[in-house]
């Protein structure tokens, strides 16, 4: 019998488990947490300003005594250690592209070139079908070498996935998945990858075999500024045996640097656009057009033309496909070949100018979110009435541009998630919306899912998710800087994101937040914690649990005083600037009404609530100063 699983007589009453549950889950954020966690099913029954005691006996309702007893357990022995994964499931990318139609030229070519060391870039314009042939190559390789082959699908809209740390520990992962015996865990970050090749290639490629990475979607990585986020996961130099396939667009503004840098050991370039190998697009859409035409009982003649009005490009061939289709089910006649939109973007354009308002802005949210959301979400940011048809209508009518896939499990989510169905189709989204309203977009979906603690209701897992994925970021690109350090001065959130993706996600966050913030002070923390992070990493990946204390003992080291920690935190905490707004305008709402009803006693409240309000903004300043060393006047709300 193993500590954690005891036997079937020894399960304790409901009041000795409630004790339990207070003992090992002291604070709110623990116990939202633990059944976050444990089961996902109680939390869908967790409302907004539902008390502690609600909770316990909601979990003590509808959670198995035995199954609640063992976390229990599990959380008595091993605290709140958790070990993270950083290896993405790309299974549903993958599957997306179950036929290549024909092209078994270009794979056998590109899989030819895979057996010699170095750099293989396939390019071509949105929708040529790069990850499909991206895909099957995984595919055949693993078939080939019976085992897996480590591959990373760079998506905006999923995840985190186009981050560049990301990229690294991911292919990192699975590279020490395969070969175990080379890994280190106290390499740095950077060097992780690099080092751990020429470890493998020196190791045990030298007997012989081959190490192959796949890398899709070079131009998805997201980057600081404009400066170039390649070099920050991709390795300097590949060593021996080792070959790295990657697929970029041609027009992508990093481009001419990844040629250079791959041309010392270029093994194989496959421009898609450019003969020989556009014609295997060509033949790909043909071959898709006379499976389909079969299928929905189209003239083989019609077939063909509509074919070739997709000029090549599989994506724009799905995108008609799925418009005939559409027009065959409702029983309407199908439109002459010669009239059908003359690419992609004139396609792009008719749908556009035919959407309504409102579906146009459920499609700049989805340009805003960083990775797919539920459709009750989105009906809740859109505003949409409970009972009412408008969630079906804007997946009717946006259908063309979506891309529905079940909502993660951990989440227990009612209905589909919704995402841009391509990248080549957000981006020209953005285009239409442009860059005002995708700001405002980022601010809404920042302020409903990028709090913490997160909002308890039937999403509260969604919420939970998403801030631990994006809060920080999501803050600082929309310049709410006051916002991210209250996050980053949030223990429980810096815990809980150790535990979900690892303090390497969690570093990463903050030197992008010290980067991108423009802002001294701000940074300044930013950066000290991130610091703090990556020195603490070994410990960290054994107990997350520990960050408090390491974080403590890290900062007195770096010269902070245990004054200055104290008010930082307190600071962030009260959040002073907010309640000096709420105050001082809360203030001139009552002056005003003095004002019409020449009421003294009114007035002396309009003139206390002011000055209470410059009472704390009075003390946010001084806080900031003392933190600082200096006063924060240059940059004075800036620095707030």
């Amino acid at each position: 019998m193993s500590l954690v699983d005891p036997p079937s007589d020894a399960i304790p009453s409901r009041a000795e488990l409630r004790r339990l549950l207070d003992v090992l889950l002291p604070g709110d954020n623990d116990l939202n947490g633990f059944v976050y966690d444990h089961f996902p099913s109680v939390i869908q029954r967790f409302q907004p300003g539902l008390s502690r005691n609600a909770k316990l006996d909601l979990l003590l309702t509808f959670a198995e005594f035995s199954d609640l007893h063992r976390r229990l357990r599990e959380r008595g022995l091993h605290q709140r250690k958790r070990r993270t994964t950083e290896i993405p499931d790309f299974g549903s990318e993958r599957s997306r592209h179950p036929d290549l139609f024909g092209r078994e030229d270009l794979l056998s070519t590109l899989l030819a070139a895979c057996q010699q060391d170095g750099w293989v870039v396939v390019s071509g314009a949105p929708g040529v079908g790069k990850t499909a042939l991206l895909s099957h190559l995984v595919n055949r390789l693993e078939q080939q070498l019976g085992s897996p082959v480590p591959h990373h699908f760079l998506r905006r809209s999923v995840s985190d996935s186009a981050r560049p740390g990301v990229v690294l520990r991911s292919l990192a992962s699975q590279v020490e998945a395969r070969f175990p015996r080379q890994a280190d865990p106290d390499a740095p970050p950077e060097l992780r990858l690099i080092e751990l090749l020429h470890r493998v290639s020196q190791g045990p490629l030298a007997k012989g075999g081959r190490l192959i990475l796949v890398v899709d979607g070079l131009d998805e990585a997201e980057s600081e500024g404009m400066s170039n986020p390649l070099p920050r996961f991709l390795p300097a130099e590949l060593p021996q045996s080792v070959t790295l396939v990657c697929s970029v667009r041609p027009r992508y503004a990093h481009f001419g640097w990844l040629t250079d840098h791959a041309s010392r050991h270029l093994v194989g370039q496959f421009d898609l656009d450019a003969s020989p190998w556009n014609a295997s697009g060509f033949d790909a859409v043909m071959r898709y057009f006379a499976e389909h035409g079969r299928r929905l009982s189209l003239d083989p003649d019609y077939a063909t033309r509509v074919a070739v009005s997709a000029d090549g490009n599989l994506l724009y061939a799905a995108k008609l496909r799925e418009y005939i289709e559409r027009l065959c089910s409702d029983g309407q006649p199908l439109p002459r070949a010669e009239l059908l939109p003359s690419g992609l973007r004139q396609f792009l354009i008719r749908l556009w100018d035919g959407l309504p308002q409102d579906v146009r802005a459920g499609l700049a949210l989805l340009c805003a979110a960083r990775q797919a959301l539920p459709l009750p979400l989105l009906g809740e940011l859109l505003g949409w009435k409970a009972g009412s048809d408008t969630e079906s209508q804007f997946v009717r009518l946006a259908r063309p541009l979506l891309f529905l896939e079940p909502a993660p499990a951990s989440t227990s989510v009612p209905g589909d998630c919704v995402r841009f169905d391509h990248a080549a189709l957000r981006d020209w989204v953005e285009e239409q919306i442009g860059p005002t309203s995708l700001h405002q977009n980022r601010r809404q979906v920042a302020a409903a899912l990028c709090a913490w603690p997160p909002l308890e209701d039937s999403l509260y897992g969604f919420r939970r998710l998403y801030a631990l994925r994006h809060a920080v970021t999501q803050h600082i690109e929309t310049g709410a800087i006051a916002q991210a350090e209250q996050i980053a001065g949030n223990v429980d959130y810096l815990i809980a994101k150790c535990q979900e993706f690892g303090s390497a996600s969690l570093a990463e966050d903050l030197e992008h937040a010290a980067a991108s913030c423009g802002q001294r002070e701000p940074a300044r923390t930013f950066a000290a914690l991130a610091q703090a992070l990556r020195v603490g990493a070994h410990w960290l990946r054994q107990d997350p649990g520990a960050l408090p204390g390491l974080l403590y003992n890290l900062l007195r080291c770096a010269n902070w005083s245990s004054a200055a920690i104290e008010r930082e935190i307190t600071y962030n905490g009260v959040r002073p600037l907010r309640i000096a707004w709420i105050v001082m305008g809360a203030a001139l709402g009552i002056s005003l009404f003095a004002w019409n009803r020449e009421s003294k006693l009114l007035g002396a409240l309009s003139f206390a609530g002011l000055a209470a309000g410059f009472a704390v903004l009075t003390w946010a300043i001084g806080t900031r100063w003392a933190v600082a060393g200096r006063i924060p006047a240059s940059n004075m709300f800036e620095s707030l």
